[in-house]
């Protein structure tokens, strides 16, 4: 759990903080009708490809070999697929973040309290059975559900 939570937030963060300062590029160059918001995400996710790797690549080794997982060539690269998706998952999160405040420390506040959400809803530390219907649904868009039950 914590290394989807670590990747998740190693990806998520830089992203999120960058973003409201270009908001105002953006805005302007979107207005103009230079391009569309779903081409500038497109090509903004991709830029963010060989980033999201870098740590996968780094940190996959350590973990899977540290922890002692089991000593399959597969299943260490089925664990860096895991830590790779969750990467590009911070990235895109953080731009979605990034573009929903226009303050850095605003974006802060909705990172902590998002990955908070996300830990809690993930299954790890709660039953995901016991949680009430009306608050269900959040571990439905928790994306370390999905890299817990994965990795598991």
């Amino acid at each position: 759990m914590f290394v989807g939570s670590n990747s998740l937030m190693l990806a998520m963060g830089p992203i999120a903080i960058v973003f409201p300062q270009e908001r105002d590029v953006f805005l302007k160059e979107q207005s103009a009708k230079l391009y569309g918001v779903g081409s500038y995400f497109i090509s903004r996710n991709l830029i963010e490809l060989p980033y999201s790797l870098i740590f996968p690549v780094i940190q996959s080794p350590i973990y899977y070999w540290m922890v002692g997982l089991n000593p399959t060539v597969g299943q260490f690269f089925t664990f860096f697929l895991i830590l790779y998706l969750i990467s590009f998952i911070g990235g895109s999160l953080g731009l979605l973040f990034g573009s929903l405040c226009d303050d850095a420390k605003r974006v802060g506040t909705l990172l902590i309290l998002s990955i908070f959400l996300f830990i809690i809803f993930s299954g790890m530390f709660k039953n995901l059975a016991n949680i009430p219907a009306w608050i269900g649904w959040i571990q439905y868009v928790s994306p370390l559900k999905y890299t817990f039950a994965a990795v598991i």
